[in-house]
């Protein structure tokens, strides 16, 4: 059980620790980093819900998805997984996060939608690698766990960083914030909705996985290295701005008071 748990939490834990690792200047607090995450779990069931009545509109859509499907069925069942979990992943960071002050940053959406991702891939990661153990024994743990610390687990951790991209950016520009919220919910859906589909066409075009991870880990690290700049950018020109608020009050304290009178005496 200990080694299914490890197996299955290490790779949401060492992306984690990457994503935090690059937020040095501006820390978040711990305890909202891990309750986003915590909360990112428990959209599993929002998502959950949701999926379940699709497949309701849909009759015997998760049993065609698993038996493989046309393209075409493939995008559009797709399409309801995605909207269902990464509505859940947003709903967890505006629930919490999105909230607070300690939120002050572009890249801080990255952060909390990244941590929100993990929460919900790692649980589903142990309830795959849980049931492969149960049904294969060790080689079910090891071979489940290694092709989704290299698929799923990224691939969420991807979506959550394109839709962190625009949620920081909703956050920092309130008068265009709904639909900033809106873009990068709709990015998020679309990189998921694709990664999906191919999968779920149970063919060889379940290989196309591989370069739309590539593609999404490449604007995932393209875009982290834009905001920083801007975070970067934004701190100097706010820094600048209070040294000279500062020097400026500093001026007037030293400066003679009129008609030969100290400020201290007015």
């Amino acid at each position: 059980m200990s080694v299914c748990l490890i197996v299955a939490v290490a790779p949401s834990a060492l992306i984690l620790w990457w994503i935090l690792v690059r937020d040095r200047a501006d820390p978040e607090p711990p305890g909202l980093v891990w309750g986003t995450v915590g909360l990112g779990a428990l959209s599993s069931v929002w998502a959950v819900g949701l999926e379940l009545l699709a497949d309701k509109l849909g009759p015997g859509m998760a049993d065609a998805a698993g038996e493989g499907m046309p393209l075409g069925s493939a995008l559009v069942a797709a399409t309801f997984v995605g909207l269902a979990e990464e509505s859940g992943k947003l709903l967890a960071v505006l629930a919490l996060p999105f909230r607070r002050r300690e939120f002050n940053q572009i890249f801080d959406g990255v952060l909390y939608c990244v941590a929100a991702s993990l929460g919900f891939a790692t649980l589903e990661n142990i309830l795959y690698v849980g049931m492969s153990g149960l049904t294969d024994g060790p080689f079910g743990i090891a071979l489940t766990g290694t092709m989704r610390a290299v698929t799923a687990v990224p691939g969420h951790a991807g979506f959550g960083i394109l839709m962190g991209l625009w949620v920081g950016a909703a956050k920092m520009v309130p008068r265009k914030r709904t639909r900033f919220l809106l873009t990068g919910f709709g990015v998020a859906t679309a990189a998921h909705a694709l990664y999906d589909a191919v999968l779920f066409t149970g063919t060889w075009t379940a290989i196309l996985i591989v370069p739309i991870l590539a593609i999404v880990v490449t604007w995932s690290l393209i875009g982290i290295r834009h905001v920083q700049q801007r975070d970067l950018a934004y701190a100097r020109s706010f820094w600048a701005w209070r040294r000279r608020v500062d020097e400026a009050a500093e001026a007037m304290r030293l400066a003679p008071a009129p008609e030969g009178r100290h400020l201290s005496d007015q």
